[in-house]
């Protein structure tokens, strides 16, 4: 669904599909729904994770920074180092505790151990020259922000979990913005549970299944 559909659909809800400065409120509380609710939960979902993107080290430079819309890594292979001369090239990094690391392996050379801190990868030893790099990680979802009519895009939550997005920013508005009756706002919040209970048991299969082609 596209960002203004759901604050049409919202609004018919609420009985209140007039109100231009509503409409313009439903997409604020869309976007910190989505920075602090939907990206913030526990549920990392299969469908925020990238394909591959690409970077490379600096010589002498022990950082590399993070991707813009990086929110976490992936927990079954983050980091990789490319190394030509391999017949499978890429190598996973390990992760570690950066103060361990960066005494352990206090020196120039090929990097093989990472941690992250900030917007930064913190890599040892040093890279002694360039080194592409590949990651896979969990991503922000394209920003909503905008007034209605404007940047009205469908972004992937709207795409695969608009059903537990539309219910926990109804709630919000049933609740704090028209003073709703408990039942009205109910019906939003229970939209809401369902729809993170169904996007919470498909992520569930989908990790089991990558388990699997990981362990075989």
């Amino acid at each position: 669904m596209l960002r203004d559909e759901v604050v049409d659909l919202i609004q018919k809800r609420n009985g209140n599909n007039t109100d231009e400065t509503l409409r313009n409120d439903i997409i604020n509380e869309m976007v910190q729904v989505q920075d602090s609710i939907l990206e913030g939960d526990s549920i990392s979902p299969w469908f925020l994770l990238t394909e591959e993107s690409n970077a490379q080290t600096t010589v002498g430079d022990e950082r590399v920074g993070l991707p813009a819309d990086f929110l976490m890594p992936w927990e079954y292979g983050f980091l990789f180092r490319y190394d030509v001369s391999l017949d499978d090239p890429y190598i996973e990094m390990q992760r570690e505790d950066w103060d361990l690391i960066k005494e352990a392996l206090n020196s120039a050379g090929t990097p093989t151990h990472y941690d992250i801190s900030g917007e930064y990868i913190f890599m040892r030893p040093v890279a002694d020259e360039v080194f592409p790099l590949r990651m896979r990680y969990i991503a922000r979802g394209l920003s909503l922000a905008g007034n209605y009519g404007t940047n009205n895009i469908e972004n992937i939550w709207l795409k695969y979990a608009s059903d537990w997005f539309i219910g926990e920013v109804g709630a919000i508005i049933s609740e704090q913005y028209l003073q709703a009756t408990s039942t009205k706002v109910d019906v939003f919040k229970a939209q809401a549970t369902r729809g993170r209970e169904r996007v919470r048991i498909k992520n569930v299969s989908i990790e089991e299944s990558n388990k699997r082609r990981v362990i075989g």
